[in-house]
């Protein structure tokens, strides 16, 4: 058993018999824990479903490219660039 400080049950007897008394707001540690987990559920399947909301509607919005785009203004001089930078590190990795 543990110490309680806190009176959860008078017994006519030492540990049995009619109850004489009953403390109705006490709460058992095991609800307490019970309690905890659904919260934290809750706030889990919260999470999730804020996720797929979010997904949802960044797929639905559509933003059309930017005529300033660097592939647009630069064209192939970006693509050039990506590539070498692309050989570099092969070299670095072959060395």
């Amino acid at each position: 058993p543990r110490c309680v400080l806190e009176i959860v049950k008078i017994l006519d007897g030492s540990f049995s018999g009619k109850t004489i008394w009953s403390n109705r707001n006490y709460i058992c540690s095991r609800d307490l824990v019970a309690l905890q987990r659904m919260g934290r559920a809750q706030s889990y399947a919260q999470r999730v479903q804020a996720k797929e909301k979010r997904t949802e509607r960044l797929d639905k919005l559509h933003i059309e490219e930017s005529p300033l785009a660097m592939e647009n203004v630069f064209g192939d001089f970006v693509r050039d660039s990506e590539d070498r930078r692309g050989k570099k590190k092969r070299k670095v990795e072959e060395a």
